[in-house]
Formats: C-alpha cells, structure tokens, sequence
C-alpha cells in the first residue's frame, strides 16, 4: 500500500497522558498486552480472551456497520452525503456496540471497506489538506493515509472511544529494502485506548491493494493490521515520537531502516520475525554464500529472484533454495560483487495456488563464489517437496547438497507408493547418460550415482506410477565432487523392464574390458530365466537359492555390447533388462 501524508502531525497524547502497555488488575499482578498475532481477534473465527479485555463478538461487529462495497472506482459526482448524515451514520454503526472495543472494531471496518485510496493523489503529490479532513474523506470515500487516519480518529471521537492520529516513517508500497528515511513522516496510522491501554491500527494499509504503476486500487481487508502487536507493528511502522512504539526498548531509526522488510503476507502464512535466522540487513555473505533460512510452522512452498541493489536483471541461478526438517533454506551466492536485493514468495502448501511476497532481503557480497549453484528448471533444490507432502520419507540425504568424497553415493528413501523412477545427470546444460543407476525394492529406493569428472552436477530423479506415461513428479539434487577415479565408468544402461523388485549384484560398471571373464549376479522377480547375451550367444544364468541369477560370462570383442535379459512366465521372447559396452 502506498502512503502520503498531506504534512507532518505531531502525536495527539489524549488528556497529557503518555501511552501505556501494562496496567495493573485489581489483583496487584501485571496484565501485559498480548499482540494481535499471538492472540489475534478475528472477525471470522471470533474472539480470544486478551487481559484486561472483555471477549466481545467480531464477526457480530463486522456486520453491524459494514454496507456493501462502493466500487472500485468513485468519482466526485457521486452522490455527496450531508455532514449530518455523517454523524448520524456514526450514532446508527455503534448504536449496538456495548463496549470500546466494539466501537472501534466496527469503526475500522467500516473505514476499510468504504474508503477507497487515491492512488492518483499519492503518485502525483497533489494531495492537499482539505482533501484529508475527515468530512471531505467521507463525503468523496476516497484519501491517502492521513485522511484514512484523521476520519476514523474523529469517528472514534464521536463515538466516545479514545483515539489518536500518529505519524511516522513506513515501508509502504515505494518502499525498497535497503532504503534510508529522512527526517519527514510519510505515513500517519493510529492508536486507540480500551481498558487503559493502547493498541495499534492501520486503516490504509488493512483497505486493500494499490498498484502504482497502474495507479489502481482493490479493496482486500487485512486482519492483521488490526490491533497489531507493537513487536509486529515495529518492522514497517516508525513513529516520529518513539513513545507510540509501545515498546519497553524503543527500536532507532537506523535499526528500523537494517530491519528485514517483512509483507503482510509474511503474517498471514502464520510467520513471526523470530522464525528468520536473519531480522537485521544487509546480510553478508561468507566465502561468496549467504544462507538464510526460515523456520516453518506447516508445509509452504517458496519461490524467489535475486536482483542487483542498483537495477538489472534477474539472478536467481544464484540461488539455491531447499526445504529440509521444517526449515526453508536459501543460499546465495551473487555472480559478482556488491550489492543484492533477495524477495522471496511463499504460499501454504505444496499444490497449485498465488505465491505472495512474504520477505525481502538486502544481500551484500564481498566477493563472488567460486563454484556457482548451476541453472536448473525449479525453485526448490532437494526432497524437501517430496517430504512435506508426505511423498518419501526415510531419506538418507534430506539437505540438497550432496557431497561426493570418493566420486560416488548412495540415496536411498522410501515411499508411499510402488514407483518406476528415472535419474540423470548433467552439468552446464551436457547430460551424462548412466551415471545414475535406480533400483527398487518395495517401498524402498536407491540412487546410486556417479561423478564422471571432479565439480558440480544436477541430479535429477523422477517418479511416476507404473500405469502413468509421463513422469509427473520429480526433485534436484546438488552434487559436487572435488576428486574421483582417473577413468569412472558409468553404470548400464537400464531399460523399462527394470522396475520393482530388480536388483543388480554385480557388474556395477556399465563399461567392460573385451576378453574378460566377468561374473554376472542380477535379480529380477517372477522371471523363469535370465540370459547374458555376448557375441550373438545367450549364457544362461543360474538360480540362486536366495532368488538371484548368477554366471560367468566372456565379454567378447572390443565395441560390441553385452546384454542382460529376462523371460517371464509365459513368455516365448526375453525382454532386455541391462545393457553393457565392451572397450578396449
């Protein structure tokens, strides 16, 4: 939302007195304000118990008052309502209301769905004072943020609820991470006192949406802008008189400017502040990498883009973003040094559904890391998808990085279905055919996989159900290896006969020196027989006792190929399991 004050306000203190957070009870102990975000008072679910406050019924409050939605768009010819009708739709909206609280409750929501923003006057500065008096906000149903704050402050005033404009510094709507204020508000909100203490609203800001490039504005209501916990309120709201914070320790203006820029959508996911690893930026990187993490209280799904802090385009192959045991991690490591600007969108789940920006960092890097994340065609990295969806579990490598010391690893998972998978490997855009080798058995899978070259590779393996022709699902891993074998053999090649229950004992190397004898050990379930075909000859294989084929076979000539083939019961033709190459 964006936001304009006509001119600095100094803060109404009602009757001289300053605010307040805590108030005795009658019986001697302290009653601490508890925040909106913690005990929130909805109008929709209905209200908690906060101390010092009766419960009183929201959703009865947001129906009293509230009248169908003006339009999205007004103009000054509509109908201009009397200056008496406006004290008398004040007397009718609290008529019912018993309490402070339900004054103020319906008062704000009758504000955020009648007024509309005036985007044009934000964006062109031709706002004047006469337009943000609160008779003239209410006749036109249109004002920036201080004609927002200055109607419901004098709406309260005629219904006996106590109440002040406060004006200060934001992170609205033009707001960018990483921004300096100057000594200017450019933002007026307000405050209102029940039982005693103070609680913080935003009317401008709960309204809706604009959209300044478009200069357009949509009423959507936001709860949390609502009696909002001061802690909360702090990361885009910044008093001219720190007194207004309601905080025991006020926060400075430069430690508002190095906070984290934090979206009402960060909120609504049911975020706090004190599940970011990082609250304070810039962040600095270390060795070129940054990492910042997110603790998360159920399944989301996150998406991202890194830009340069002085404009350009997007970098967000230098972003490797996992989930893994209910944390959302995001490494970044810029391509070049100085300054980066890192917004992140979350939504809850893992299906389809409007990623919102959530959070915003600035990045600073001293340098650029040696080994890049390389590009690949999602936003997630890792099984963490997999696992909140209840997909796998048991994952023997749930972090996105996998570390090759010897060129080689195992992945193993299970999971909650019978699958056929597909695995590659590639780096800078070259695939390596066969240097991942799936096998299942059951619910249980294994990756084995293989660095063709010290670096870096994208392991790719992908799920479907048996009857399904496409593979649907599929997740990333980061695979580096700084030293492996001088010569590294792939592993065969497989075919869609090797599905669940198949299993390869040996040979696991899918390149075979001509003229040898090679042993041979494969299991594939309900086959009668399992053949090595070489040179044009079928070797039969033995049946072990524990229901494994085993032989030793000759390779035959350089460039040739050997392969591995199965008859089922019923069967009058082998079907090719495993196919080999014979080098020199």
């Amino acid at each position: 939302m964006g936001c304009s004050c006509s001119k600095s306000r100094k803060v109404d203190v009602v009757h001289g007195r300053r605010p307040v957070r805590r108030l005795s009870s009658k019986d001697g102990r302290q009653a601490a304000l508890t925040g909106a975000q913690d005990q929130r008072l909805t109008g929709d679910k209905g209200p908690q118990n906060r101390p010092g406050l009766s419960v009183q019924n929201f959703a009865r409050a947001d129906t009293i008052a509230v009248e169908e939605k003006t339009p999205a768009r007004l103009t000054k010819k509509d109908l201009i309502p009397d200056v008496e009708v406006f004290k008398d739709l004040d007397k009718r909206a609290v008529q019912p209301a018993t309490t402070p609280l339900e004054k103020a409750r319906i008062l704000f929501r009758w504000v955020t769905s009648h007024i509309q923003y005036a985007v044009d006057s934000y964006v062109t500065g031709s706002s004047k004072s006469k337009s943000t008096a609160p008779v003239a906000v209410f006749q036109h149903r249109m004002s920036v943020c201080q004609g927002y704050s200055d109607l419901y402050r004098e709406m309260c005033r005629l219904a006996k609820v106590e109440c002040v404009t406060i004006s200060g510094r934001s992170k609205g709507g033009s707001y960018r991470v990483g921004d300096k204020f100057g000594p200017d508000s450019d933002h007026a909100w307000n405050a209102v006192e029940i039982d005693g203490r103070w609680y913080l609203l935003d009317c401008t800001w709960a309204a809706g949406n604009t959209d300044l490039q478009k200069k357009t504005f949509e009423f959507k209501y936001k709860e949390h802008y609502f009696f909002t916990d001061p802690e909360v309120f702090i990361m885009n709201h910044h008093p001219m008189d720190n007194k207004w914070q309601l905080l025991e320790e006020p926060v400075s203006l430069v430690g508002f400017e190095n906070q984290v820029h934090l979206k009402s959508s960060f909120f609504s996911l049911g975020l706090l502040p004190k599940f970011l690893s990082h609250t304070m930026s810039p962040v600095c990187t270390q060795n070129g990498e940054a990492t910042i993490s997110i603790k998360l209280p159920e399944p989301m799904s996150f998406i991202y883009h890194l830009f340069p802090y002085e404009g350009g385009y997007a970098q967000d192959e230098n972003v490797l973003h996992k989930i893994a045991k209910n944390m959302a991690i995001f490494k970044v490591a810029p391509a070049q040094k100085g300054r980066f600007v890192l917004q992140i969108y979350g939504k809850r789940g893992t299906a389809t559904g409007q990623y919102s920006e959530i959070c915003s960092y600035l990045i600073d890097n001293a340098g650029p890391k040696d080994l890049p994340f390389p590009p690949v065609g999602t936003s997630t990295w890792g099984p963490g998808p997999w696992l909140l969806d209840g997909f796998v579990s048991d994952v023997s490598h749930p972090r996105a990085i996998v570390t090759l010391p010897e060129g080689e690893a195992k992945i193993t998972f299970n999971s909650v279905k019978l699958l056929q998978y597909m695995c590659d490997i590639e780096d800078d855009g070259q695939k390596w055919d066969n240097y991942a080798f799936p096998q299942v058995n059951g619910q249980t899978t294994s990756v084995f996989v293989r660095a063709p070259k010290p670096g870096q590779f994208i392991l790719t393996i992908r799920a479907k159900k048996e009857d399904d022709k496409e593979y649907r699902k599929c997740m990333h891993y980061l695979l580096r290896c700084t030293k492996c074998k001088s010569h590294v053999s792939p592993y065969p090649k497989t075919f869609g006969t090797w599905t669940n229950g198949c299993r390869l004992y040996e040979p696991l190397d899918g390149r075979l020196a001509a003229n040898r004898r090679v042993n041979f050990r494969v299991c594939c379930p309900h086959a009668v027989e399992v053949v090595v075909i070489a040179a044009g000859n079928f070797h039969k294989l033995a049946r072990n006792a524990d229901g494994s084929w085993k032989g030793n076979v000759g390779t035959g000539v350089q460039d040739s190929v050997i392969q591995v083939a199965t008859k089922k019961p019923g069967g009058k033709i082998y079907s090719i399991l495993l196919q080999y190459e014979v080098v020199g």
